[in-house]
């Protein structure tokens, strides 16, 4: 149902957890003036709305949906660039929002065109907003080239490219072979690899650099400081003596045992 408000009277009344008349008026930023007392509102938008934030709010911890353009009486939406007839904005139907993190910054209006499918049968991708309307027919347009007949944002924006493997949804956070994917981005469906495996491999690459290096170049060390005792000239390629004879494996063998045993023996366990 389309309820009918006053501003002068009824701005400050809410609507919903969220929504406060007042965000709904027209008002025309050109000129800083209201163009309307009246103010038409649908009660399934503010429903729809409140789905919207609690679903947005769940994927990215949002401050707030900010309306930036709600209800338009005739003549403000005839005064418009792209003003028509039949706009939703007139019927009480339709919002342009903005949507803030708590982090700071936006949603993009690309994730939210994504996220709203779930509501809303209108939408509209505005590079800066995203229109959002309760409209009866499917009707998905891009506001910056007029593309309309849009099936799918998530297609056009291109957002799941090549991704044959997983089929995740906007926001799904999963784990992977033990690996966080992220899934906050556009590309989160790749899916890209957060730092998680960056730090496994940094630990895998510096696990062999201790058996293999460390160890035979500690063995090295020991017969450098042997040797020095007797001879003052020993040449510092005694460090790399293991490797010199060909023996790194047994070295390796030996010191890996060596040290499991040590820190066995360092927790009392042997």
């Amino acid at each position: 149902m389309v309820r009918k408000y006053s501003y002068a009277k009824d701005k400050d009344k809410f609507l919903s957890k969220h929504f406060q008349v007042k965000e709904f008026r027209s008002y025309n930023d050109t000129t800083n003036k209201l163009t309307t007392d009246e103010i038409l509102i649908d009660d399934n938008l503010i429903l729809m709305l409140e789905k919207l934030y609690d679903k947005l709010d769940n994927l990215y911890a949002i401050k707030s949906i900010v309306i930036t353009s709600g209800y338009r009486n005739k003549e403000f939406e005839l005064s418009l660039a792209n003003g028509v007839l039949n706009s939703q904005h007139m019927q009480g139907k339709a919002v342009d929002i903005i949507v803030n993190k708590k982090s700071g910054g936006v949603v993009d209006s690309k994730l939210v065109c994504v996220v709203s499918e779930e509501f809303f049968n209108g939408i509209g991708y505005g590079k800066s907003y995203t229109h959002v309307d309760v409209r009866d027919n499917k009707s998905y347009f891009d506001e910056t080239n007029s593309k309309t007949n849009i099936d799918s944002f998530e297609s056009y924006f291109n957002i799941n490219s090549g991704n044959t493997t997983y089929k995740y949804k906007v926001g799904d956070k999963v784990i992977i072979n033990g690996i966080y994917v992220s899934s906050d981005s556009l590309d989160r469906l790749t899916p890209k690899i957060t730092n998680g495996i960056i730090i496994f491999v940094g630990i895998i690459i510096s696990f062999f650099f201790w058996l293999f290096i460390s160890n035979t170049v500690e063995v090295g060390r020991c017969r450098y400081f042997l040797e020095k005792v007797n001879h003052n000239k020993t040449p510092l390629d005694r460090l790399f003596y293991v490797f010199r004879i060909k023996k790194t494996m047994p070295i390796v063998n030996i010191m890996f045992f060596k040290n499991l045993y040590l820190l066995l023996w360092s927790l009392t366990i042997i």
